[in-house]
């Protein structure tokens, strides 16, 4: 009877080692791959959603001058246009002018998990230096393998894991080829 358990000789020598560089987006890319639960998409929203209802109230205050001078249509209503254009603006500037300095002040300073990075996945695990740490992750702790057309994401938290983008590869199968053998090893039959 053959031991299943026991890699074959091709299996036992498979290593693959990525040298990459991390970016910001790339962190960005990986909350992406977290199941967030239906408060934490509430609260993820609360800003902008506030944000957009300080607009629309600032663009009614704002219209009130101009109320007897706009010209008056069946089916059209000022307020209703004015209060979705305002937050439509406002919105526009909490995610260009604030969301966006927030995540660059995020990162800024960040030296761990941020420029060159090393992957190596081998038999053992996955083994990730960035800055001189090295973080080791043996297969039976990584919980899931999250593919995606610009990443992979192999999450050993439920909201951490290395992230390997596939432009670290030199083609699209040798990504192929990679995320098969991490899905292999991470992922359990039942």
């Amino acid at each position: 009877m053959d031991d299943l358990s026991t890699p074959s000789p091709l299996q036992a020598t498979t290593r693959f080692e990525v040298r990459t560089r991390l970016e910001p987006l790339d962190y960005l890319h990986s909350m992406s791959a977290v199941r967030w639960s239906v408060i934490e998409r509430v609260v993820a929203w609360l800003a902008a959603v506030g944000m957009s209802g300080i607009g629309a109230v600032a663009a009614l205050i704002l219209r009130e001058p101009f109320v007897e001078r706009l010209p008056v249509y069946p089916y059209w209503d000022w307020g209703l246009a004015t209060a979705l254009a305002g937050a439509l603006v406002a919105f526009l500037v909490y995610k260009v002018f604030i969301m966006g300095p927030y995540i660059d002040s995020m990162f800024e300073g960040q030296p761990i998990g941020m420029g060159e990075s090393t992957i190596v996945a081998d038999a053992n695990g996955v083994t990730a230096t960035s800055a001189g740490i090295e973080t080791r992750i043996p297969w039976e702790r990584v919980l899931d393998v999250v593919v995606t057309n610009q990443h992979l994401f192999l999450m050993f938290g439920r909201v951490v894991g290395v992230i390997v983008p596939r432009r670290a590869f030199a083609n699209d199968d040798d990504a192929q080829r990679f995320a098969e053998f991490v899905s292999g090893k991470a992922l359990k039959p039942n």
